[in-house]
Formats: structure tokens, sequence, C-alpha cells
């Protein structure tokens, strides 16, 4: 028994022994966990009620798209009171219908303050919500009867030496899911953010006509993103996608973000046509 209970001490003295170093390293452990937490962009993903999945690796390789061969959107005034270049919209007519959340869209309002709206008119969205929203859905702030949007970079943004520019593409230079997919592609190049950086700032969003995707792209320079939304929502405010939102760090410099849809091509129409009746679609 004595030998026994020798044993035990021993165990319990190397026990007490190690229980300090054993504390210091889970002390450091989380002390680095925190700060790699501070480091990396604040992509907070979770699949929407629609489905819509974020894409990784070989399906969501950044490449940059130059659309200025495209077309030069030239930006409306939110109201008399406001600049173009600072609180407008443009509309942009695609050349086919974009399926987004079980709904068509051929037209879509582009604002300065980096999002767009899945509105046919300027009465619909003029454009000029400076104000982002966290976290999504939410309502309009301008009273946009067009729910419906995109938010690549939403902030109160300025073009006072920034570019906007559609463009169309038969077969994406920046392949998608599928092999020769068609994709629209909408570029805010040297944008600015008001009362922040004057400009320098890139983002682009591209369209894909067959797998119904939604790329985000940034360039490698980003501002502050304090006061800035990232993801989509959809028409009836049911359902949306929170990437980011007013935090430091929401993406990386040089960062894709895809947002794939949930079913495969051949699913979306009854008869196979682009002209068809939606089929079924996941509830909501």
């Amino acid at each position: 028994m004595s030998s026994y209970r020798q044993r035990c001490d021993h165990i319990g003295s190397m026990a007490a022994s190690l229980l300090p170093s054993a504390l210091t390293l889970l002390a450091l452990s989380v002390l680095v966990t925190a700060v790699q937490a501070q480091q990396r962009p604040a992509i907070d993903f979770a699949a929407d009620r629609f489905g819509y999945q974020l894409g990784s690796g070989a399906q969501c390789q950044s490449q940059w798209v130059d659309s200025s061969a495209g077309q030069t959107l030239v930006l409306q005034p939110a109201s008399a009171e406001v600049a173009a270049s600072d609180d407008g919209g443009a509309l942009v007519t695609l050349p086919w219908a974009f399926e987004y959340y079980q709904q068509l869209a051929a037209q879509l309002v582009v604002s300065s303050n980096g999002y767009v709206s899945f509105a046919d008119s300027l009465q619909a969205d003029n454009g000029g919500d400076f104000s982002n929203d966290c976290s999504l859905p939410a309502v309009p702030d301008n009273n946009a009867t067009a729910a419906g949007r995109i938010m690549v970079w939403h902030d109160d943004l300025r073009a006072d030496n920034g570019s906007l520019t559609a463009a169309e593409f038969a077969d994406c230079p920046r392949p998608g899911r599928l092999p020769g997919d068609a994709c629209s592609v909408i570029s805010w190049q040297n944008w600015g953010v008001l009362d922040g950086v004057a400009d320098g700032v890139d983002f682009q969003l591209l369209l894909y006509r067959r797998a119904r995707d939604v790329v985000m792209q940034y360039g490698s320079v980003l501002p502050d993103s304090s006061s800035a939304t990232i993801g989509m929502q959809q028409q009836q405010l049911l359902t949306a996608v929170n990437a980011a939102c007013n935090v430091a760090v929401a993406v990386s410099p040089g960062a894709t973000l895809c947002l794939q849809h949930p079913l495969p091509p051949q699913t979306l129409f009854r008869d196979g046509m682009e002209t068809g009746l939606l089929a079924a679609q996941p509830e909501l």
C-alpha cells in the first residue's frame, strides 16, 4: 500500500508541476487565435435560406476582367441637391435576363454608392442610397421600391475621378463554373469614399448567364470598410447573404467572392428554353 501511495503522490506532483505550463500554452493559443481572427478578412458566411453557397479554391479564382471596351455608364443625380458622382444611378439593360432569387431581371440600376439594384427604372431606385445597412435583409433608405440588391461595396462613395463601365461577354474572360458561360461585368474603377480616400479603389461585379452565379472582385487598394456592407438580398426581403458589414477589413485586396446558385442550370426552366416558365425552386 505504501508503494502504491508513493506512486500516486509522485503522479500528483508531476501533474501539479505540469499544470502551469499547460495553462500558459492554453493562454498563448487563445491569444494567437484572437490575433489571427483580427488579421483575417471578416467573411462570416452561411448559406442563406435560398441556398447560395460560397465558392472557394478552383471554383473561385481571382481574374480581373477589363470592361473598359464596353459601355461607359453616365450617372444621373438622385436629386437636384447632389452631384451624380456622389449619389446617383445609371440604368443598364442586359442582353439576357439574369435569374436572381427565382426572379428574372433584364435591367439593373447601378449606384455610385457601390451596389446594383434589380430595378427597371431610376424611379424604382435612383442609386442615391449612401447609408449601408447592417445586417441584411433591410429596407432601402432611399425609398426604393426595388429592394433586391447586390452590395459589392455599399458605402458613401464618390467618383470624382472614377469611371463606371458595363460590358457583356459571350464567353466570359474569367471562366465560371460552366465552360463557355456568358457574363455581364460592371466595374467601379478609381472610386473614393466620402470623407475618406479620394480615389484609387476598384471593384467589380460579374453575373454569369447559365450558372446564375454572382461574383464580386476587388482591386489591390481597398479603403477601411467600417461603414461598408458586402452581400445581397432578395426583393421580398425574406432572405439575404451577409458577407461582411461594418468591419475594418471586409475582404483582402485582390480578393474574389463567389456566390454560387444552388441549382444546376437545367432545372431553371421547365421547357429548357430561356423564355420558359420557372421550374420548382427551393422554398424560402
